[in-house]
């Protein structure tokens, strides 16, 4: 399941940084370089509890916290 949701999750924080920024040939070549079904970054150790949150999640938020 998790390959499910962890590839179109990842390709649209792709997408957002891109938007937010285009022209930026920094980002692009980071971005070039990465993989929307990459796992690295995801740790599925330790315990998990996932709520029924009807909240989406604000990918141009998250964003802002990412470092390129």
């Amino acid at each position: 399941m998790g390959v499910n949701l962890q590839a179109p999750y990842n390709a649209s924080i792709h997408s957002c940084i891109l938007d937010a920024d285009p022209h930026s040939q920094k980002k692009l070549k980071i971005l070039k370089k990465t993989s929307p079904v990459a796992w690295r970054h995801i740790h599925f150790t330790g315990r998990f509890t996932f709520y029924t949150n009807k909240n989406p999640i604000n990918l141009s938020h998250l964003i802002e916290y990412i470092e390129l």
